[in-house]
């Protein structure tokens, strides 16, 4: 009875899979920091339990009488009912400031949909900065740090790990097989057609995809002689890409890229209503196959960082950075200096 709960609660439009891992790897930070049991809910548009499971701690609601929790406190001000969090103030100010701290921690069920990168600094950072460089460097340390609580609680669920490894048979042969992939956020899934990514796709001063995936393949070709024969060269297994653009999945599968290989899948976003079970499972085959990977090009995309955060191995580069390097492979262009 005396237990305090945080709770993540996507109860309607909570976007994709990265922006919702990102409000419960949040939740889960502040429930530590505030000392409170960490719930995460996630029915729609099926439930979490299906793609992940629990791992050192059970953040399901079993056991609990779910309907009375969630029902609890629902007036609160404390409440971050929107995906941004600084929508609510009352609440910024409690974790950033301590200003009405009283307040939230007599609060005894407080509900989140947010998705807000978990790095955010909380009011008690201030004195531990030296502890914690992840909030320093977020851009690479906080995707280690992302990792450490994604993998403190989830797993991935024996449907998942059976529906990758059916996908890695299909596609490299074996599901032990060793390979380098390639996440590609460039915008074009059913669901989200409208979207166009060139920030993190089209680094500044290359405007070809053609020319991004060239460098893509021989950025592989250096990430697969740094691995010192773990994984077989291009010439003889494909890199395996991730793309939510079908358009170019559906070429890359039907074999015109030699080097270059994909699930032949149709990407779906996962707020999309109506699409089959099957479909939402694919998403997480994405993940699970970026995070099987011995190394790993990521766009700048919260799907990609999560395959990151389930990987065994931290080996990985970012997409635009991997582009710069290939400065020399464009007649005319210098990448890093470009407008």
């Amino acid at each position: 009875e005396d237990s305090k709960y945080m709770i993540y609660h996507c109860d309607s439009l909570c976007n994709g899979v990265g922006d919702r891992v990102k409000g419960m790897l949040l939740v889960l930070r502040l429930a530590h920091a505030f000392q409170r049991v960490a719930l995460m809910v996630w029915d729609e548009p099926m439930p979490l339990t299906e793609f992940l499971a629990p791992n050192q701690i059970d953040w399901t609601l079993d056991g609990l009488e779910d309907r009375d929790l969630l029902a609890q406190d629902a007036d609160s001000p404390y409440h971050m009912m929107s995906m941004n969090m600084r929508d609510n103030k009352h609440f910024v100010k409690a974790i950033a400031t301590q200003e009405g701290q009283e307040e939230f921690n007599a609060t005894k069920v407080i509900k989140s949909k947010t998705n807000e990168m978990f790095t955010m600094r909380l009011w008690s950072d201030a004195a531990n900065m030296d502890v914690k460089p992840w909030l320093v460097d977020r851009e690479f340390g906080g995707q280690f740090y992302g990792r450490c609580l994604f993998q403190f609680m989830f797993r991935p669920s024996r449907k998942l790990q059976d529906a990758t490894d059916r996908a890695l048979r299909v596609v490299l042969g074996s599901p032990k097989a060793s390979y380098v992939a390639w996440h590609w956020r460039t915008g074009g899934m059913v669901g989200e057609e409208h979207l166009k990514r060139p920030g993190t796709t089209q680094p500044k001063g290359v405007a070809s995809r053609l020319a991004i995936m060239m460098s893509a393949l021989n950025c592989a070709r250096r990430m697969i002689g740094e691995l010192e024969g773990e994984v077989p060269p291009l010439a003889e297994q494909p890199m395996l890409l991730v793309t939510d653009n079908n358009i170019i999945r559906h070429f890359v599968a039907e074999g015109h890229f030699r080097t270059l290989a994909t699930y032949n899948i149709t990407a779906v976003h996962l707020q999309h209503a109506g699409s089959a079970p099957s479909d939402y499972l694919n998403i997480w085959v994405d993940v699970m196959l970026l995070a099987r990977a011995a190394c790993r090009q990521l766009s700048y995309s919260s799907l990609g960082y999560t395959g990151l955060y389930m990987a065994a191995t931290t080996c990985f580069q970012y997409l635009n950075d991997c582009v710069s390097q290939e400065k020399n492979f464009f007649q005319n262009i210098d990448v890093r200096r470009s407008r």
